[in-house]
């Protein structure tokens, strides 16, 4: 069932770290391919 978890980050922010960690996958702010986002209890955030 689904819960309500909030994440550390406003969306500039979570696309700036996003960009940091996967750089390949952005053009500028744009995505270019889908990222898999994992977000545990806590709101913390993992990228693949």
């Amino acid at each position: 069932a689904p819960t309500n978890v909030k994440i550390i980050y406003d969306t500039l922010a979570l696309i700036n770290r996003l960009s940091s960690y996967i750089p390949e996958k952005f053009r500028g702010r744009q995505v270019k391919e889908d990222i898999c986002v994992y977000l545990n209890k806590e709101g913390d955030l993992y990228f693949s």
